[in-house]
Order: structure tokens, then sequence, then C-alpha cells
């Protein structure tokens, strides 16, 4: 399937980035969660030049990871020239890696890519790009986030033991105004914080704070407080936040090394709109478009992709079948408010 380049999409809010920050250092001690998200740390997609062709390889999901050995799978796109239409296909990995578990990282050494799949190339030369794709990473020697490669081979393993699971998408919801997913990985759980009055909910990696004398819940939202009285919402904007709540904010964001420019920066963003805060007990995606939906052609007649999303959605002609890709995986629906389907590589649409 096609992939299109959109251009800058005008979705991503400051305050996105400072309600993942802010809670980010207190969420990786309570939850045991990685100190960075290497899979963005490490500037994926890595971008290969072949001649006059651009191969983009995204983060793999790892299938298994035995000693030294790791065998993963990911997305790629391929474009040749510079006005080329750009292609879609899986690559799958084999490699030797370093893993640091004092920097939580895994890094592939010596890279062998026994195939790849590119709808409408010829065998021959698949065989050939993926003995050149898996020389290329050798040389580049990416990272991958260890706890990311031990969460996904877990979920290979939770999938062989029960083979109907395999398949399941996560539940996926789809908004037209600005959103953001604070998801909980369970019913909230708080604790108390040291030396405050306040709780803490241990089970988000986002700041959520609890006044218990007042049964009031507090989101930091970095440019914004919100207020709710459960911690499921809704969530509104708060005319007044605990002075405690702030300053467990601002050590947050200092224990995690957010820069005072970072947060000047999403201060002064021109995004003004305040985000519905979307709340999740279970796994969840959020797909947001900038108002209604709207399509352009990817693949004349065949193709078109979402262009006021910043997920990759796309939308096959004539069947009007919805297509969306998460963490490497497809789905297809025939509406965006759902049920989603799972779609093996191999049977991805030609275009």
């Amino acid at each position: 399937m096609a992939h299109c380049d959109r251009g800058p999409r005008p979705i991503l809010f400051g305050i996105a980035l400072l309600l993942a920050l802010g809670g980010a250092a207190a969420a990786q001690t309570t939850l045991d969660a990685p100190k960075k998200h290497v899979g963005r740390e490490d500037n994926w997609p890595k971008k290969i030049r072949f001649g006059e062709s651009t191969v983009s390889l995204d983060a793999p999901q790892a299938e298994s990871l035995e000693g030294n050995k790791l065998k993963a799978n990911g997305t790629a796109r391929m474009v040749k020239g510079e006005e080329g239409e750009p292609s879609f296909g899986t690559v799958w990995y084999e490699a030797d890696v370093n893993v640091d578990r004092d920097s939580r990282t895994v890094t592939l050494i010596a890279v062998q890519v026994p195939k790849v799949q590119f709808s409408g190339m010829p065998p021959a030369q698949q065989q050939r790009l993926a003995a050149r794709v898996g020389i290329a990473v050798s040389r580049i020697q990416p990272k991958l986030s260890l706890d990311d490669v031990l969460a996904a081979t877990r979920l290979v393993r939770g999938r062989e033991e029960t083979p109907k699971l395999n398949t399941d998408p996560p539940k996926i919801l789809f908004e037209t105004e600005p959103a953001i997913l604070v998801l909980f990985d369970g019913e909230p759980r708080f604790r108390v914080v040291e030396g405050s009055k306040l709780e803490r909910a241990l089970n988000t990696p986002f700041l959520v704070l609890r006044v218990p004398t007042a049964n009031a819940y507090y989101l930091n939202g970095g440019t914004s407080w919100f207020r709710a009285s459960d911690p499921k919402g809704p969530w509104t904007i708060a005319d007044k936040v605990p002075p405690e709540a702030v300053q467990i904010a601002q050590r947050d964001l200092k224990e995690g090394g957010v820069s005072d420019t970072e947060v000047k920066r999403a201060s002064q963003s021109s995004e003004k709109r305040v985000p519905k805060i979307v709340v999740a007990t279970e796994p969840t995606e959020l797909i947001v478009s900038d108002g209604p939906p709207q399509w352009s052609p990817a693949v004349a007649g065949e193709l078109e992709a979402m262009s006021n999303s910043e997920s990759d959605i796309f939308r096959t002609l004539p069947d009007q079948q919805n297509w969306m890709v998460l963490s490497g995986r497809w789905y297809k629906s025939g509406s965006l408010s759902g049920p989603w389907t799972y779609v093996e590589p191999d049977r991805l649409p030609g275009s």
C-alpha cells in the first residue's frame, strides 16, 4: 500500500508535550517505565538511499530476543526519485544485538534481512533489496528501547499461547477535535506524595493528582491545568490549582530533564485550542483529525490519504475501506468509528 508525505500537520500541541513530560519522572519511578522512548530518541524512521531510491525504515517490532539474537519486522516506505510515488512494504530482521540494561537500549550490530515485501516488486529485486538493507542497517547500528523489545516479545509469546488473541486490535477512538489520550493501566490508583497532602496517580505516565479532602482531581497540562471530580473525567480547565500541585509539576519537569526552553516553546505555541481529555483504562489508541476528515489522492483513482491527521489513515477506492497502521500493524474498517480488523502484510491492497 502506498504512503504519502502530507507535509506539516497542525495537530501537535505544546500541551501534548508537557502533559507527557510533566509526569514522566515520577511515572518512571512508580511504574518502572523506560527512562527514554528510544524509538523516538534514535531518530526513527531511518532513511537509506540506494541510487535514485530512498527507503524509510520504521522502528521494527520485536518477535523474539534470545540472548543476543533478535528477530523483528517493521514497516517501510520506498520512493523512487524526487517525485516518485511511494510504496509501502514490510522488512524482516535477524540481528546480533548488544543489550545495555543500564541505558535500557538494544543496539543492532550485525543485521541480516532475510526478506522484504513490497507490493508489485519482482521477487529477484526484493531479494537484492533485502541484502542491501541488511548491510546498510548494520552500518548504522540503530538502537531500540529494551523495554519496548521485551514488551513486544511478551505479546508474541502471548499470541502463540492464545492464537485467537493475536490479531485483536486495541480499542481505537476517533476524534475530530484536538484531543489527548490519558491512559491508566487499569483502574486509577493513587498514593500520597511524600511531604504533601496530595496523592499521585501511580499507573499513568501523566501527572494526575488528587486532593482527598475535596475529592478533586488535577491534571497537569503543561500550559494549562485541568480539573475533574472523577479521574476518568470529564475534565475541564481549572480556574485555581493548589500551590502544592504546581510545585510537584515543576519538580517533575526538573527531574525529567525538561529545559525551560522546552516549556517556553510549548507555551508560545500558535495552537490555542483547549484539547479534549480522553481517558482510558485499557489498551487504547486515539486517532485525531483537525476537523472532519479530509482526503487527498495518494494513488489516483485507487487510494486516498487523510490529510488533516497526524496518523497514517488511508481509504481505498471504490470499496471505501479505511486502513490504518499502528505500531507496524495494519487494520481496516468500513467506518472510522470501527470495528477494526487486523490485516496480514501479504493481504494489503496492491496500491
